[in-house]
């Protein structure tokens, strides 16, 4: 192979015989802003070399026509010192330390990690590379004289000491350096460098000083600190200066400030530990709309038959009693099925226009009068702040809950304070909160002088079914629901707390302009009418299809049904003349209720069908209305909304066709 002489230029040569990684790596490498070139065999790499030298190699162990030994080999042959990284398959890592040997700077197995430590490795043989550089800058200025030495050092934008082999400092460069913008670099010169060493760092230091007399040991990170307060993390790297004869007579050091990357290291993580809190909460949410659908369904079925066997039934019936307290207790268990909902973001939800001062205020009364005297209430109120768009009914049930908490863990008394205030989020906010969304929001602060949480509580606060009170003190869905609920208005929830110091969630909530939501009209008190119509049911489940077909009969309908959408369509096809609505299930396994309506729509455009649906979500309503159908009802329902809903259905159509 012909060599070519001169600087190498600004690019990583990939070697390594698999396309599709190969690419993958240039591609990761592009990413992090690397230039990178790739060959496929060991001849292509020895040509591009000896064309244009790179600045380094990414060199795969085993090559169809040679081994990364063979190639380091003939570059070492040919007076070619590459600095190069080895990537080797699992399993190969003696191969990969004999090739450290040889020079390798790291080696990095092609695991399922490979292409994420990829950047790291690369950022890491790149500062090992100008580091290097600095040093055989520094080394050559000292062959050639003092002067010559001082003014390469000058060049570099790191803290460059010379010093004894005791550790007294002989020479510092002129490079700005944080460390010193308050100790001039004369007074430095004539002072031991160990001392300029934090706490443990200096006997590692020292000790590390010492092993490099032996041997090379690389770069090391150390604390540092140049007067009482400050202390700063630092890269430090050193090398033997020998005399004539090759014997030591100090050592230089190359120290770069690595605060600031540090700093950004901590935040990226920080970042990462959001991201994977967001997601997790994602997940579960999407588990716990799933359970409650499936508990809705079940509850229904319940509730629906003690329904009707309390139908006709005295009120001083012995049984009827007994009946109610069960239906009773499954009302409670329909409220912990709707906070489910509220965190899974499947709960009715129906905007309108909110001024959060007045939700607040009207939550305040009641507080007043309900919370022990021995916690002082404060409100600080923005007068100005904007209105929102949501369910007034959701937004209290976030105060209540936050308040709640905040009562509860005051037991010896404290301070609660609720406030109100108009803020501008901005990109920078949302970068370093996922979840959150940039514009104008109104945000809504709870603040208690509690005993506070600790991180690991924190990490779970909006966890459904985690609290840490007494069995029969809480449920753990009151702050899981609170968040399921902020997110469905669009908005971001934070907590902050520490043990002993009380706890402050912050809610944004985007605002609105005013006449952007319209008022929402209360729908009057369902009653219980029936009719001789022909209603035909669809539903999956067994239960509840024979259930309501009863119902349903009892209220002087007749009554068809159907266990999934392929059977509905056949029996419309056959009676479909004589069916007056439908009533379809929206979740069924097959054919689901949104495209049995399509189909339904297909076969008749004048079909009525009421959907009915264990996730009470209001994008479902609102999209299954606009889609055709006649109405829309949240399993679990009463009777009385079953009979209201169906009526509804049927006469809505009734008039409709008058009126054509």
């Amino acid at each position: 192979m012909k060599s070519k002489t001169g600087k190498p230029e600004e690019y990583f040569l990939v070697i390594e015989d698999d396309n599709s990684l190969r690419e993958l790596v240039i591609k990761t490498l592009s990413r992090s802003g690397v230039k990178a070139v790739g060959c496929a065999t060991g001849a292509q790499a020895l040509e591009r070399i000896a064309a244009s030298v790179p600045a380094a190699i990414l060199l795969d162990q085993s090559l169809p026509d040679m081994t990364g030994r063979e190639i380091i080999a003939a570059l070492s042959a040919d007076g070619m010192v590459i600095p190069f990284i080895v990537m080797t398959g699992q399993g190969d890592e003696r191969l990969a330390v004999e090739m450290m040997k040889l020079g390798a700077s790291d080696y990095l197995t092609k695991d399922a990690d490979f292409l994420d430590i990829l950047p790291v490795a690369v950022l890491r043989l790149q500062d090992a590379i100008k580091t290097k550089q600095a040093l055989d800058e520094a080394q050559d200025a000292l062959l050639e004289s003092e002067e010559m030495q001082r003014k390469i050092l000058q060049t570099v934008p790191d803290l460059i000491i010379r010093s004894d082999l005791e550790g007294t400092i002989t020479f510092v460069n002129e490079m700005a350096f944080p460390g010193l913008d308050y100790l001039p670099r004369e007074t430095i010169c004539g002072k031991n460098l160990f001392s300029f060493f934090a706490g443990d760092d200096q006997l590692r230091a020292m000790k590390n000083a010492r092993t490099r007399l032996q041997k090379d040991i690389g770069p090391q990170v150390y604390q540092l600190r140049f007067d009482e307060g400050t202390i700063l993390d630092a890269e430090v790297n050193g090398a033997v200066i020998h005399d004539k004869e090759s014997r030591p007579v100090g050592m230089v050091y190359v120290i770069r400030d690595i605060t600031e990357r540090k700093r950004a290291e901590a935040e990226r993580e920080k970042l990462q530990s959001q991201l994977l809190q967001a997601q997790k909460m994602e997940s579960v949410g999407i588990l716990a709309g799933g359970v409650a659908h499936d508990f809705n369904n079940l509850l229904h079925t319940m509730r629906g038959n003690i329904e009707l066997l309390l139908q006709g039934k005295p009120e001083d019936h012995p049984d009827a009693r007994r009946l109610r307290v069960v239906t009773s207790s499954m009302d409670r268990a329909a409220q912990l099925v709707q906070q489910l909902l509220f965190f899974s973001r499947k709960a009715e939800f129906k905007r309108m226009r909110i001024n959060v001062n007045q939700e607040v205020d009207g939550m305040a009364r009641i507080l007043e009068r309900t919370i022990p005297k021995m916690i002082d209430l404060h409100l600080h109120l923005d007068p100005v702040a904007g209105p929102v768009s949501g369910d007034p009914v959701q937004i209290q049930q976030v105060l209540l809950n936050l308040a709640g908490n905040a009562v509860d863990a005051m037991p010896d008394g404290g301070r609660l304070t609720i406030a109100t205030a108009n803020v501008l989020v901005d990109e920078g906010f949302v970068r370093a909160h996922p979840g959150s969304n940039s514009g104008r929001h109104v945000l809504l602060t709870v603040s208690d002088t509690g005993c506070g949480m600790d991180r690991e509580i924190m990490d779970h606060v909006f966890d459904p079914f985690f609290t840490t009170k007494e069995v029969d003190k809480g449920t753990g869905l009151g702050l899981a629901s609170v968040y399921g609920i902020v997110k469905a208005h669009g908005g971001y929830i934070q907590c902050y707390s520490e043990p002993g110091l009380g706890s402050t969630f912050r809610v944004y909530l985007p605002a609105v302009e005013q006449g952007d939501v319209a008022q929402v009209e209360r729908m009057p008190e369902p009653s219980l009418q029936g009719g001789s119509e022909t209603i035909m049911v669809v539903d999956d489940e067994p239960e509840i299809r024979e259930l309501t077909r009863e119902a349903l009969e009892m209220l002087g309908y007749s009554v068809k049904v159907a266990a999934n959408g392929e059977q509905a369509l056949d029996i419309y096809g056959e009676y479909g003349q004589s069916i007056d609505l439908v009533l379809l299930d929206l979740n069924m396994p097959g054919m689901g209720g949104r495209k049995c309506l399509q189909e339904l729509l297909q076969l008749d455009p004048a079909v009525k069908v009421v959907i009915a649906s264990g996730y009470a979500a209001s994008n479902h309503e609102q999209d299954i209305l606009l889609c055709g159908a006649k109405g829309f009802m949240g399993k679990p329902y009463q009777l009385k909304e079953l009979a209201a809903v169906v009526r509804g259905g049927l006469d809505k159509e009734t008039q409709v066709r008058k009126s054509v």
